[in-house]
């Protein structure tokens, strides 16, 4: 619906980003490509939520083309955008669309190398999430990359629990290293995570959601 489209183009214009990420919202639920030109726009947005929002919309309206083009995006990045980050893991994700595998699985490993080693933190951390979550052959090695080059104690102990909590086939190994960890916040984290284990059992990835199903995130996630 044009005039539609065109209502909506004007709510892109709004002050406040929160009528900005509606307005993404509803470009994705009217499936129109005819929107692809302002979600576009709307990825350099100064709002980081609605640079999220647009990177989920863009996803949401391409499927795998839209992947292809923010895979295309990020590796033209000097720096990772975290928001653009998160939104291709969750897209594709709760779209089901494979990030493991053939080019796209290698691409997809290449962001999250360079992204694990940006100086943002959050970034870092974003990275971890979909590392860890992956299961290219790869993955496994860079997540105990990550926990090994960053030598921060709240840093190594997020990744210890993001990389325990989403079954990561370097969990074992890192939990052990980090039980031997020379920083004491470190050891904590690993007692703790190993309390957890003793205390509701040891989940397996074949427990979760092999890779997928992960619902579209709510505001603020």
């Amino acid at each position: 619906n044009p005039e539609a489209i065109a209502v909506l183009a004007t709510a892109m214009r709004a002050k406040d980003p929160d009528v900005r990420v509606k307005a993404l919202e509803a470009f994705s639920a009217s499936g129109d490509a005819n929107a692809l030109p302002y979600v576009r726009a709307a990825l350099d947005d100064p709002a980081p939520e609605v640079q999220y929002a647009a990177t989920l919309t863009l996803i949401e309206i391409q499927g795998e083309a839209g992947v292809d083009e923010m895979l295309t995006r990020l590796e033209k990045q000097p720096s990772v955008v975290n928001e653009v980050l998160r939104g291709v893991f969750h897209a594709t994700n709760y779209m089901n669309l494979d990030m493991r595998s053939g080019e796209r699985g290698d691409r997809w490993l290449d962001v999250l190398r360079r992204a694990v080693r940006e100086d943002d933190n959050h970034t870092k951390l974003s990275a971890a999430h979909a590392l860890a979550w992956n299961r290219h052959p790869d993955a496994a090695r860079e997540i105990m990359t990550a926990y090994t080059t960053n030598t921060d104690a709240f840093l190594q102990a997020r990744i210890l629990h993001i990389t325990v909590s989403l079954m990561s086939p370097a969990a074992d190994e890192m939990l052990q290293r980090a039980l031997e960890n020379e920083q004491e916040y470190v050891r904590e984290a690993a007692h703790y995570e190993v309390r957890v284990i003793e205390r509701f059992g040891k989940r397996t990835y074949a427990d979760g959601a092999n890779g997928t199903g992960m619902l579209r995130p709510l505001k603020g996630f």
